[in-house]
């Protein structure tokens, strides 16, 4: 078992792997100004960052992926 959050925003999702704590994901929200503000909160932790389905078109079926 590893400790992990899956992160979903309007500007795609990933996985934070090794992450047990909360880590805000409301982009535009204090502190995470921005999608890469997410990422680093992610880092500072020491958590993996796994970006899902990347090459899957922004549509219905995901919002933001693309």
């Amino acid at each position: 078992m590893i400790f992990g959050r899956e992160m979903t925003t309007q500007f795609g999702h990933s996985n934070f792997i090794g992450l047990a704590d909360f880590a805000e994901f409301r982009v535009g929200m204090p502190p995470v100004t921005d999608i890469n503000k997410m990422f680093d909160q992610a880092r500072g932790t020491g958590a993996l960052i796994s970006i899902n389905h990347p090459a899957i078109p922004t549509d219905e079926n995901c919002i933001g992926c693309g």
